[in-house]
């Protein structure tokens, strides 16, 4: 389960139950940036710099196509234009496919994606990366500046971590860690991750995990809620 698109999911819309607060956290598993935002190739907005000054000159600024509705990246993008001072609009599709097509129709001028995905269609030639939410740049796209490089955004990792079922006793819970573990350590698995989703392994245990949770929760739920 993807921690913070976890919380933001549930805390953007109306929902009774939050799941995080009933399962059982196992260990995380991986992390990597939460967004990654792209250009068309052949669009001419190759950059951050040409991104705003074409938002500039453009009655209406720029529309940044999205997965779905609301959550973190819908705030993401809200928080871009501010940070930035242009005008613009964030289009929900119902997906990551029929967003990704719009961009390359040119219905959207930009689009969020997993970075996984943004390194890859950057990798194919289909887009331009213009920033990702890391830490630091990514060693697969050191090309690509940080949204907090660029003064656009804030470091966002997202993080994935495994759970159990409400009662799973705990020596059950330390059995899947420990098997968790054992996978990571898996070379085929590791080039999976890495190679190709872009994902960064790092173990966590149940209690690491549950407060990571508590931190995602805290930091996160209110704004979304406030932004709806």
């Amino acid at each position: 389960m993807p921690a913070i698109a976890w919380v933001g999911f549930f805390a953007s819309a109306s929902f009774d139950y939050e799941p995080w607060k009933t399962l059982v956290p196992v260990c995380q598993i991986a992390q990597t940036p939460y967004n990654f935002l792209q250009s068309r190739a052949g669009s001419g907005l190759d950059s951050w710099a040409k991104v705003r000054a074409y938002a500039l000159r453009t009655p209406g600024g720029i529309k940044i196509g999205g997965p779905s509705a609301g959550g973190i990246i819908e705030y993401t993008v809200d928080d871009l234009l501010r940070r930035s001072g242009i005008s613009g609009v964030y289009a929900p599709f119902s997906g990551a496919a029929p967003a990704h097509a719009a961009l390359l129709g040119g219905t959207v001028d930009m689009q969020i994606v997993t970075c996984g995905d943004g390194i890859g269609n950057v990798a194919s030639g289909a887009t331009h990366g213009i920033a990702v939410s890391a830490a630091a740049r990514h060693p697969r796209a050191p090309q690509i500046p940080t949204f907090a490089e660029l003064a656009i955004g804030e470091t966002l990792l997202n993080a994935f971590s495994l759970w159990a079922p409400p009662g799973t006793p705990p020596v059950a819970i330390a059995e899947l860690a420990a098997a968790a573990r054992a996978a990571m350590a898996d070379g085929a698995f590791r080039s999976l991750m890495e190679d190709r989703l872009a994902f960064a392994l790092a173990f966590k245990d149940a209690a690491d995990v549950a407060a990571d949770m508590a931190a995602v929760e805290r930091d996160w739920a209110p704004r979304l809620r406030g932004s709806r």
